[in-house]
């Protein structure tokens, strides 16, 4: 590799950190407007000229509380969507700085008289590269230190939302918002779906000769959507929450997917979206055990089509409970227990059985009352909450990986022998990247599917 390939090489790897397309501003996580015309509406309530005694002190003394933790409020508002748009700073001046670097090479290289010998010429490159590769570092270097300090700002106003939250009130003692996590282990019913006689109908076999038929699969709802009317504690419990939800996003690339989905879920449209369910799969042991399990369960239902006169056909099958649940808190706050099913064409030649078959994982993304978050140990009602106060809408989520497969017919897995989770302890070093120094890169959901927006 010459000199300039090597700066060109680490120019690349260090532009990927940053990410691609426009970063979002703070400014859609700013609602500190709202919240200071809250914070008038309360102090226009104070106590009248005509109102006196005990309970008119008391009033007024809780009036005055809650009129400054809304003040409160909006100015650590103000301060969350200034760190998010700082983020978004660090991100687009990295970006401006590498390719400052980049034309400055290329044109130390262009100015290079064209009479040199080729070692003279790798021999001139390889201060320019140098300085270069020494400019990219600096640049890589500072981005992080400034997204560290960014970090720590957006834990302190994560502790003032949290001191807030704990605070008294002189009126506002009860708590009538359940408790805690920005993730989902959902319930999908245990039974599993009925064999069905056709696609998608109940009664017979597991798998039927018909084309991929998705099944329909019943989902617990815990919460009613818009059935409460929302406290001054609720409204506070929402600020810690989408702080917790912006902090999440900046500083834990970890969990990409999961902040996403929690994104969607206060999208408040219930729209499906569709997940990457081959990152799942290389990312997740659980998960992984679950494909190859519906993978075997998909060669057996081809045998038992094979031995009842079928040699090329297409067949879909009923929905399972998934057997694993993740191992990774990314993919248990992001699908937590969900079902698949599985849909396949299949031939075959002599005794050679070569399956194309798409393991589709189904899900609903909401919270369970009475449960919590296993990474946290927060509960599921205080999200739960939220559906309640229409602030925040339950949805669908799905996604698939197909696979290919040959073997010798009367070879399928046995039912007992299931899928095995590959634990790797390697985990942390992500296969797709994130949490890369330098910026927020968007996961590899389909956000065409839902209205999900990034900061």
């Amino acid at each position: 590799m010459s000199a300039l390939d090597g700066f060109y090489s680490t120019w690349n790897k260090a532009r990927e950190t940053f990410g691609v397309g426009t970063p979002t501003d703070g400014s859609q996580h700013d609602g500190s407007s709202q919240l200071l015309k809250m914070k008038g509406m309360v102090e226009s309530a104070a106590q009248h000229d005509g109102w006196q005694g005990k309970g008119a002190e008391a009033y007024a003394a809780a009036n005055q509380q809650h009129a400054a933790v809304y003040g409160k409020l909006a100015e650590l508002d103000k301060k969350m969507s200034a760190e998010i748009t700082n983020a978004a700073n660090i991100v687009t001046n990295g970006r401006t700085q590498l390719d400052n670097t980049k034309s400055w090479v290329d044109s130390a290289v262009n100015s290079l008289p064209s009479s040199l010998s080729a070692q003279a010429r790798e021999k001139s490159l390889i201060p320019i590269a140098k300085e270069g590769i020494t400019q990219v570092n600096n640049t890589v270097s500072t981005a992080n230190g400034d997204m560290l300090k960014i970090g720590l700002r957006v834990s302190g106003i994560k502790n003032e939302y949290e001191g807030l939250t704990n605070q008294k009130f002189a009126r506002d003692g009860e708590d009538n918002s359940p408790q805690d996590k920005p993730e989902d282990e959902k319930k999908p019913n245990d039974k599993p779906g009925e064999p069905g006689s056709g696609p998608g109908e109940p009664g017979g076999p597991e798998f039927v000769i018909g084309p991929p038929t998705k099944p329909d699969i019943s989902w617990d709802e815990d919460f009613e959507y818009n059935s409460a009317e929302p406290g001054l504690h609720d409204y506070l419990k929402r600020a810690e929450w989408e702080a917790k939800l912006a902090g999440g996003r900046l500083l834990r690339g970890d969990l990409d997917d999961a902040t996403q989905m929690y994104r969607h879920y206060w999208d408040n449209d219930g729209k499906p979206i569709e997940f990457d369910y081959e990152e799942a799969y290389r990312e997740d042991p659980g998960i992984r055990a679950n494909v190859d399990d519906q993978i075997s369960r998909a060669q057996r239902g081809a045998e038992e089509l094979i031995r009842a006169g079928n040699t090329s056909f297409s067949m879909t099958g009923d929905p399972n409970p998934t057997t694993n649940y993740p191992t990774t808190e990314n993919w248990q706050k992001a699908v937590g227990g969900y079902q698949q099913w599985s849909s396949a064409d299949v031939k075959v030649d002599g005794n050679k059985v070569t399956m194309t078959v798409t393991v589709h994982a189904e899900d609903h993304y909401n919270f369970n009352r009475g449960q919590a978050d296993i990474g946290t140990g927060a509960s599921d009602n205080e999200n739960g909450r939220f559906t309640e106060l229409g602030w925040a809408k339950p949805f669908d989520s799905h996604g698939e990986v197909t696979r290919t497969i040959t073997w010798e017919l009367g070879s399928a897995p046995s039912a007992d022998q299931g899928g095995q989770p590959q634990f790797n302890p390697g985990r942390e070093d992500r296969v797709d990247g994130r949490g890369s120094p330098g910026g927020v890169r968007p996961p590899d959901n389909n956000r065409n599917t839902g209205g999900v927006t990034l900061p």
